[in-house]
């Protein structure tokens, strides 16, 4: 948040369990991003605080410390929620902003490459496909 913070720019920033921030140009929202209830508030939030959405980092994820034949189904609900429905609906919320607005990017973090699978470079290529396969925010 930092570099933001110094060249000027409002942030928003979300996790679980965030407390409230005491730089006035950081607002927080506490929430489970895997819940799409929770990628609206941010995207809402960030409308009302700033009046626009300009950046989006996608850098929340997950992982479960165990090996992936030992995945419960619960470990892949929380995987799936955090590392890809977290993603595709902020990004989703975020661009749509965007595309109102008529700009802003987004930088999407490495949340699919955290995954512990018998083979590292499958999950990899799916992440980048899932990222290509996003719009763009500008035309």
């Amino acid at each position: 948040m930092q570099p933001y913070r110094k060249n000027g720019w409002a942030v928003l920033a979300n996790s679980r369990s965030i407390p409230a921030s005491s730089d006035a140009g950081i607002v927080t929202v506490a929430g489970d991003i895997a819940d799409p209830a929770t990628a609206r508030n941010v995207i809402d939030t960030a409308v009302r605080e700033f009046g626009r959405v300009d950046t989006l980092v996608n850098n929340a994820g997950v992982y479960v410390a165990k090996p992936f034949t030992d995945y419960t189904a619960e470990d892949y609900d929380f995987l799936v929620g955090v590392n890809l429905t977290g993603f595709v609906m902020t990004t989703q919320l975020a661009i749509a902003q965007m595309l109102r607005q008529g700009e802003g990017g987004t930088s999407s973090g490495g949340a699919i490459d955290a995954l512990d699978v018998a083979d590292p470079g499958v999950m990899r290529a799916w992440g980048a496909l899932v990222g290509s396969a996003l719009p763009s925010a500008r035309p």
